[in-house]
């Protein structure tokens, strides 16, 4: 009797071997994309040593548009030239209409749709490495074919602009108050930025160059402009460290001078103009961009002498964007030389009620009564040119510039979202229970893991979170 159960015992077990694939969460698993931990709704799973993802969740954390048909259980994901299409049970996989070999396919568990996370990565074109419970993956996401797009990046009250350009080479002008260098660093890999072919400090002051030296250890910088003025300030002393320890190449920005760009790009510095100036800001390095029919003007924290030499020296000012100089203060943006410019769109990097009072009423009036549209990260978030050298769209859309909108006080709530749409606003519960969402640049927001995710405090609101105390 006893050796009947135990044969009976074996067969069961012999039978339970054969009965499936061994599926544990994947609980302990970090997945890290272009340097930020990411974490997911619904948790990895491991089917025969095969990390499986939530399908959605993970094209967009990768930057890729997801389409999904319900008649076929197909999904589809889509980013820059390349597209990857998994269909639930089927052991095949396409891309790019390529037949590809799965070692577990798509399934659905416990009612989500999950798929091969090494797989979708390596199909993108991205690298995906594996060690000690620890997925990093790199992104290597292309510019989109004949398009250069222009990033005015929130930093509150400071600059940072990342020009990206059809060839595939990278600007970046300025990276806000030392708080934010992080901050800069996390949206250019998100980006897929891995060198800065060009860098512009345009003037020494903090919130321009204070998140320089996280940006100048992480990348390799090609050429590396500043004007050549000084100040006595730890923000410049860590900058030279930074500099001389990477040993980057430097040059003096002055007018006159052109940046290489790549083909179809010109790029060429207006200002400063002077060897000396009394006020900072004036020293503030001034680029003109154009691709092919469209043109962008950057102009720093450039003041009205600096404005006026531009003018007097017959420089060609035309842009169809301006990125307002000095946050929208009235000490900048003269009317002669906004119309000198002309532009059709204009960009205000500026923090959220910030004690300034930028951007300064009569600067939203002159631009409201030239009929020029307005963008203004204290109310948009990242700002996201794109053009083909013909037109011009953005992620976003203009902000009023009436009198009952200066200072923040707009009924335009601010966006928070990356250059795909994709809420970045993190709501998490804590161990006490409470609902709270955190703002990116929050102190926490890096150690928060995201329950959800929200694009406006509304929304956060609405679903029951309150703001971090």
């Amino acid at each position: 009797m006893y050796k009947k159960f135990l044969s009976v015992l074996l067969t069961v077990l012999l039978l339970l071997s054969f009965a499936g694939p061994t599926q544990t969460y994947a609980g302990n698993t970090t997945i890290i994309i272009n340097g930020q931990n990411v974490t997911f709704n619904q948790q990895p799973i491991i089917i025969n040593g095969t990390t499986l993802v939530p399908m959605r969740a993970f094209f967009e954390a990768l930057g890729a548009k997801v389409d999904w048909d319900q008649s076929t259980q197909t999904v589809t994901g889509t980013r820059d030239n390349t597209t990857v299409q998994l269909t639930i049970g089927s052991k095949i996989g396409k891309v790019n209409g390529q037949n590809h070999a799965l070692a577990v396919e798509a399934q659905i568990i416990n009612g989500y749709t999950y798929i091969p996370l090494r797989f979708v990565g390596e199909a993108l074109g991205d690298e995906v490495n594996y060690s000690n419970g620890v997925i990093t993956i790199n992104t290597n996401k292309a510019p989109p074919i004949g398009k250069l797009t222009v990033s005015y990046i929130d930093v509150g009250q400071g600059d940072s602009i990342l020009v990206q350009t059809p060839s595939g080479k990278n600007m970046l002008i300025d990276a806000g108050i030392p708080e934010m260098g992080n901050t800069v660093v996390s949206y250019l890999k998100s980006e897929g930025v891995n060198k800065l072919d060009v860098v512009v400090a345009t003037h020494p002051h903090d919130d321009h160059i204070g998140g320089m030296p996280n940006v100048i250890n992480t990348f390799d910088i090609g050429t590396f402009y500043m004007p050549k003025a000084t100040t006595n300030t730890n923000a410049f002393e860590n900058l030279l460290n930074a500099l001389k320890n990477k040993n980057v190449n430097s040059v003096y920005a002055k007018a006159g001078n052109n940046i290489d760009l790549g083909e179809d790009i010109t790029a060429q510095f207006l200002a400063p103009n002077s060897s000396s100036y009394d006020n900072l800001n004036n020293y503030s390095a001034v680029i003109k961009l154009t691709y092919k029919n469209v043109s962008f003007l950057f102009t720093g924290d450039a003041e009205k002498e600096s404005e006026q030499e531009m003018l007097d020296k017959g420089y060609n000012l035309k842009a169809d964007v301006l990125k307002i100089g000095h946050h929208g203060s009235d000490t900048s943006t003269t009317a002669e030389f906004l119309k000198a410019v002309s532009p059709k769109y204009a960009v205000i990097s500026v923090g959220k009620n910030n004690d300034y009072g930028h951007p300064n009423q009569s600067v939203l009036d002159r631009l409201n009564n030239a009929g020029i549209k307005a963008f203004r990260t204290d109310l948009n978030g990242t700002i996201i040119a794109t053009t083909d050298g013909n037109t011009i769209s953005f992620n976003v859309n203009p902000t009023s510039t009436s009198s009952d909108s200066s200072s923040g006080s707009s009924n335009t709530e601010k966006v928070y979202v990356n250059a795909n749409g994709h809420g970045l606003i993190k709501g998490n519960i804590n161990s006490k229970g409470e609902k709270i969402y955190h703002l990116p640049g929050d102190p926490w927001y890096d150690r928060t893991k995201a329950e959800a995710w929200f694009k406006t405090e509304a929304e956060a609101q609405a679903a029951g979170y309150r703001p971090v105390k």
